[in-house]
């Protein structure tokens, strides 16, 4: 488990790295501003191409959300489904508007990092 914890952060780390070195304008699809925009609109995307976009975002947040949690990186508490995982970034988003310029991978595992630390977690 221990291994998976390592590679999951040297994965992140370098994500991050490559998402920095090469760090998108803010209305490209990886950026904070593209997902805030998109889990704001959410059941409210009028066509199926916003609906797509939409579905997509919200899967990205849950596939690494899911990534997360697998790998000991966050420990969800029992009980924490998906939709609350999304409203946690989508909260972060709107938090933080200063970094809406970001990649989404830093701002994802920002927010969940803190939200469900692993080193403070709660039995109830």
């Amino acid at each position: 488990m221990r291994l998976c914890s390592v590679v999951a952060m040297v994965w992140i780390s370098v994500t991050m790295a490559t998402a920095t070195a090469q760090t998108p304008p803010p209305d490209s699809e990886k950026s904070g501003f593209a997902f805030k925009r998109l889990l704001d609109l959410g059941s409210a995307a009028s066509n199926s191409a916003d609906r797509y976009e939409v579905m997509r975002a919200t899967g990205y947040v849950d596939g690494i959300g899911d990534l997360l949690g697998a790998m000991g990186v966050v420990c969800y508490p029992e009980g924490v489904y998906l939709g609350q995982v999304r409203e946690v970034v989508k909260k972060f988003l709107a938090d933080h508007p200063e970094r809406l310029h970001e990649p989404m991978p830093r701002l994802t595992l920002k927010a969940l990092t803190d939200a469900f630390p692993c080193n403070n977690q709660q039995s109830n």
